[in-house]
């Protein structure tokens, strides 16, 4: 057993991939947003439908997850129910994360397999802009939310104040 400060650094707990670059931490981050992100958003389809804003009533399809289409009856519930759950997830993030040079990095991956998931989910490769346009609007949306949540987390000041024993 060791002694000294040496020790108990050791013994503290430091969490995986606070020290440097960690395969396993950061693919456990990749899956634990892309989850969360299909909870956050059948919520938030759950929410719009139960609001009354599409004329698509309160059913929850995957077609109003995976949008691949501009499906005229229902875009307002699609569209709010994206904006909901990008704003939900830049929480998420920016909880998960806790770096502001990672956020974007997480952001892209997260749309980019849900574009992924889009286009296995749909018998042909979307062909109307409206996809791709709302990706990319709620990409945006969600790195500059996250951000500049990451940039206060980091922005805090750090207490100087020795620790009780």
């Amino acid at each position: 057993m060791r002694s000294g400060r040496a020790g108990r650094a050791q013994n503290r707990g430091i969490p995986l991939g606070r020290l440097g670059f960690d395969a396993a931490y950061c693919v456990s981050q990749i899956v634990t947003l892309q989850a969360g992100f299909y909870v956050v958003l059948g919520a938030a389809v759950l929410m719009t439908g139960q609001l009354g804003l599409g004329a698509g009533g309160s059913a929850l399809t995957m077609q109003k997850l995976f949008v691949s289409g501009p499906h005229e009856h229902d875009r307002a519930e699609v569209i709010t129910a994206h904006v909901v759950a990008a704003v939900g997830m830049s929480y998420a993030i920016a909880s998960v994360v806790e770096r502001t040079s990672r956020c974007l990095d997480h952001v892209a991956t997260l749309y980019l397999l849900h574009f992924a998931a889009i286009c296995i989910r749909s018998p042909s490769f979307p062909s109307h802009p409206f996809p791709y346009l709302l990706l990319l609007g709620l990409s945006a949306l969600t790195y500059t939310v996250s951000w500049r949540l990451c940039c206060w987390k980091e922005l805090m000041e750090v207490p100087l104040a020795p620790r009780e024993r």
